[in-house]
């Protein structure tokens, strides 16, 4: 079995009881615990479970309980990613061992791992109906029912006393709005994907235009006087995240021989090529997140472009290896994004708050007209980095703003944007 789990931590303690990693050495003894024949319908298996905890390695957090060296129990809390909550998903005390306050231990154990970790604030548990003795245990340590039944389990809720710290806490910061607070997840990058593939597939109204070529985000300079992707004639073109092909019609418009798109999702995509379609416009649509291989062809494209795409990726670096690798020696690439700066100032009565921490990139969701988004707020460095170890060689950083656009607004956003740069756009070459 591939211990390949996330729980290279500390030891936790209280008293002489411990909870620790399991590994090779220690695993056929864990997995020889268990529980008496009249527990047996209550209680996974230690393998059933170290086999779920394979399956979810990235949300399973397994571990063994020892009183001093003795193995005596074993306890797995996880991330539940359905309803966005830690948990304590297994607990087991050898049928030897029980009756001696070990599970009480262990659950202060587990419970103090995941405040350590995650800072969480409530922790959730679910048990049979019929498991009185565990439904006393979980009760009589400040468990309470919340009233719901999944699955038939009964759902218990444990709070932890802990107020969750502002980078836990983080405001939604999404153009010139503060949303609310929004709420610090367990990152999962298939269910980041999949949960922003559902949020473009409905986010499809025409309004997505206002951030297409020329212009590259909110009160940024256009296209038009910074020209970054130079003369276009006769080139090839891919967009990263084409959406509703707005910025290929720009393209074509300026001369690119071959135009190419790719984007999460299949709505865009549609919609993508019934405007160019529209248009009579050429271009290859590929379905895809940019994360993944999808087919386009390396040592390819004059130009890579992409307008408020790049900062979706769940995983930076490996999209940069791959638009690396799409590029034509000596190609340029162009992107732009929210600037890190802008998502850690909220407007508060005309006054400009520090309401995030720049540092803090950890994944969080938040609401937007009712959908949900889960994003990361990356520092600038991590993206000029992120370039940087990727072999391409940034030509020019932009974060001004454009005062004429900006005024023009008289918004609060507009005035924000005269303080402190909305957004940025970053140009990258390939060596030649």
């Amino acid at each position: 079995m591939n211990l390949s789990f996330k729980t290279e931590f500390d030891i936790f303690k209280k008293n002489m009881v411990t909870i620790k990693p399991i590994n090779k050495d220690s695993i056929n003894e864990i997995v020889s615990l268990k529980v008496g024949k009249h527990q047996e319908d209550f209680v996974s298996t230690v393998a059933e479970s170290l086999a779920q905890a394979e399956e979810c390695k990235d949300t399973a957090y397994p571990f063994a309980i020892y009183e001093d060296e003795t193995p005596v129990g074993f306890i797995m809390l996880g991330y539940y990613e359905k309803k966005h909550y830690y948990t304590l998903w297994k607990l087991l005390i050898d049928e030897r061992y029980q009756n001696k306050g070990y599970g009480r231990a262990a659950l202060k154990l587990g419970i103090d791992y995941l405040i350590d970790k995650f800072n969480v604030d409530r922790v959730y548990t679910g048990v049979s109906p019929n498991n009185y003795i565990a439904r006393h245990l979980y009760s009589s340590f400040g468990f309470a029912e919340t009233g719901v039944i999944e699955d038939g389990m009964i759902e218990m809720c444990f709070e932890t006393g802990i107020t969750k710290h502002s980078t836990h806490n983080k405001k939604s910061i999404v153009g010139g709005d503060v949303l609310g607070s929004s709420e610090t997840i367990q990152f999962n990058a298939e269910t980041a994907r999949e949960n922003n593939k559902q949020f473009w597939n409905t986010a499809v109204n025409d309004s997505l235009g206002v951030i297409s070529l020329p212009n590259w985000g909110a009160f940024l300079p256009s296209e038009d006087k910074l020209n970054l992707l130079g003369d276009l004639k006769g080139k090839t073109v891919l967009e990263i995240c084409c959406g509703n092909g707005r910025s290929l019609k720009y393209a074509a418009e300026h001369g690119a021989s071959e135009l190419c798109g790719i984007d999460i999702s299949p709505e865009q995509v549609k919609r993508a090529k019934e405007y160019l379609g529209s248009k009579s416009i050429n271009a290859n649509l590929v379905c895809s997140s940019m994360e993944t291989d999808c087919g386009i062809p390396a040592d390819h494209f004059d130009v890579v472009f992409s307008v408020f795409g790049i900062g979706w990726t769940t995983d930076l670096d490996l999209t940069l290896k791959r638009i690396y690798s799409y590029l034509k020696p000596g190609g340029v690439f162009v992107f732009s994004w929210s600037h890190p700066i802008h998502k850690c100032v909220s407007i508060e009565h005309r006054q400009y708050v520090f309401s995030n921490s720049y540092f803090d990139e950890s994944w969080y969701r938040t609401d937007i007209d009712e959908k949900v988004i889960m994003m990361s707020n990356r520092m600038l460095s991590t993206f000029i980095n992120a370039l940087a170890d990727n072999g391409f060689v940034i030509e020019k950083l932009v974060e001004e703003t454009d005062k004429e656009k900006a005024e023009f607004a008289n918004s609060d956003f507009g005035r924000k944007a005269l303080m402190l740069p909305i957004a940025f756009i970053i140009k990258a070459k390939k060596a030649e």
